[in-house]
């Protein structure tokens, strides 16, 4: 299921929040989630938010950017840049209560994925399996905040990852 939320702000909303819950099962057998590095659940962001175009990828450990940010975890990774003049940005927020922590797989080149399944391909050790049995369920849920603002405010992936956890929760 998806929903999507107004956070509220001062005069105006803060940012929209798109919840994202989806439940994995199969009464037919068992399925497996394996080792991907190009897996998850991602988004794409406009050209000119690119790296290369000026636009920074910050992740809550205060790394940037591509070469710092790939390949780590943290609570969220925020994707902002400048489209017509207006500053803008996209968090996505992998659900703390999910089956463990994502990998980020950060691009200058504008992708940005959280991924929980990439063992292998991010940090180089056994590959991950995750075997769902038949008549189990598997939940795996994220969000992504979108927001703009006058100027470039680094505060606002936080603030979107809060407005994340009021809404969805643990």
């Amino acid at each position: 299921t998806y929903g999507i939320h107004a956070i509220p702000g001062d005069s105006a909303p803060l940012g929209y929040l798109l919840v994202q819950d989806s439940v994995f099962s199969s009464d037919k057998g068992s399925f497996v989630f394996g080792d991907q590095e190009e897996m998850g659940f991602a988004f794409r962001v406009a050209t000119p938010m690119n790296v290369k175009e000026g636009g920074l990828i910050l992740d809550s450990e205060g790394r940037r950017n591509q070469d710092e940010v790939w390949g780590k975890i943290a609570k969220w990774c925020d994707y902002s840049g400048t489209i017509d003049g207006n500053s803008v940005g996209m968090t996505l927020i992998p659900n703390p209560g999910n089956f463990k922590p994502s990998w980020f797989h950060a691009r200058d080149y504008g992708v940005l994925l959280a991924n929980p399944f990439g063992r292998k391909a991010y940090t180089g050790g056994e590959a991950s399996a995750v075997e769902i049995k038949k008549g189990e369920e598997f939940r795996y849920r994220n969000g992504v905040f979108i927001y703009s603002t006058e100027e470039r405010d680094d505060s606002m992936p936080e603030k979107g990852f809060q407005a994340y956890l009021n809404i969805a929760g643990e």
